[in-house]
C-alpha cells in the first residue's frame, strides 16, 4: 500500500489546480451517491495532503 501511496502521490502533485479540484470533487459526488469505495477514500485523503502542500483551497 506505500508504494502505491507514494505512486498516487507523485500522480497528483504533477496536476494543475483544476484537475486535481476536478478529481476531488468528482470524489465527493460518489461519496454523496453512497458509491465510494475505500481506494477512493484513500485517493481523496491523498488529493487533501497534496493541496495542503501546494496551498489549494479544496472545499468550495
Amino acid at each position: 500500500m506505500d508504494f502505491y501511496k507514494t505512486y498516487a502521490k507523485a500522480f497528483y502533485k504533477k496536476l494543475s489546480e483544476r484537475k486535481l479540484k476536478d478529481y476531488f470533487h468528482h470524489m465527493q459526488r460518489y461519496r454523496e451517491k453512497g458509491m465510494l469505495v475505500e481506494s477512493m477514500e484513500l485517493e481523496m485523503e491523498i488529493i487533501r495532503t497534496v493541496a495542503l502542500e501546494k496551498e489549494i483551497q479544496l472545499e468550495r
